[in-house]
């Protein structure tokens, strides 16, 4: 009997740190790192990183009129690009009241200098949107050496001349404008400034078109970034917004 109470102790001794044991390993998996908890979170950190494949163009109070799927790429050339736009050197239009038709481009400006009788370019700078009828007078763009986007937007104040469109390059920024300029009085000017984020550039939103419901008006479309009207704010869920990324709102507006 005494022999039984012996062998009956020492498996229960036995049990006892067996389960110690196994309780220290159960307590290092719960606390130890990378574990499959922590992956998740680590993983649901890098995904919040990501930016959305889709945004909202917005009405100014706060309805959604459209959501526009992308391809989310930065590493997409998008700096003074829009995807879709024309990117042809020249353009055809009415920019003029003569009643025919034109063509406009965009040229570096180069000076000529003559030093010890040879002829140096020196660059500028700058740029102009030249004009083939040379009675139009150019209209210069200083710090622009360059044009990827230019583009006949039609005639969007009812004045018979054509506006033109052109994407500001700016590489050193997600945040750039696209410009509608028109003949003022036979002077061409930039009458217009639209910004515009990486995220609608790559999908090729519209920037502007002529407001058929009001006379004298554009539409416009700009990224929730720039958009500032404290008697209308932003309603929290449509942020956040950036460069790289904004949802949009459109707004008709006086041109």
């Amino acid at each position: 009997m005494k022999r039984y109470f012996i062998i009956l102790f020492a498996v229960a001794l036995l049990f006892v740190v067996f389960r110690c044991k196994t309780s220290d390993k159960e307590k290092k998996i719960i606390i130890s790192p990378g574990t499959l908890e922590n992956k998740n979170i680590e993983e649901s950190n890098k995904k919040s990183d990501i930016l959305p494949d889709s945004f909202y163009i917005l009405s100014e109070d706060w309805k959604i009129i459209k959501t526009v799927k992308y391809k989310n790429s930065i590493s997409t050339e998008v700096w003074g690009i829009i995807n879709g736009y024309p990117t042809d050197d020249t353009i055809v239009g009415n920019f003029d009241k003569d009643l025919t038709l034109e063509k406009a481009w965009f040229e570096e400006i180069i000076k000529k200098k003559k030093v010890d009788g040879y002829v140096n370019y020196e660059r500028t700078g700058n740029s102009m949107l030249c004009f083939s009828d040379k009675s139009i007078k150019p209209l210069i763009f200083k710090n622009w050496t360059d044009c990827k986007v230019i583009k006949n937007e039609g005639d969007l104040d009812n004045d018979g001349i054509d506006e033109i469109g052109l994407q500001e390059p700016s590489p050193a920024s997600g945040c750039e404008n696209y410009y509608v300029c028109s003949n003022v009085a036979n002077r061409w000017i930039i009458k217009k400034s639209i910004p515009n984020t990486v995220n609608m550039r790559q999908a090729g939103v519209i920037m502007v078109y002529k407001d058929i419901n009001k006379k004298g008006n554009i539409i416009i479309r700009i990224p929730l970034l720039f958009y500032d009207d404290q008697k209308n704010p932003i309603p929290n869920e449509f942020y956040p917004v950036g460069c790289n990324w904004s949802n949009v709102v459109e707004l008709s507006v006086k041109f």
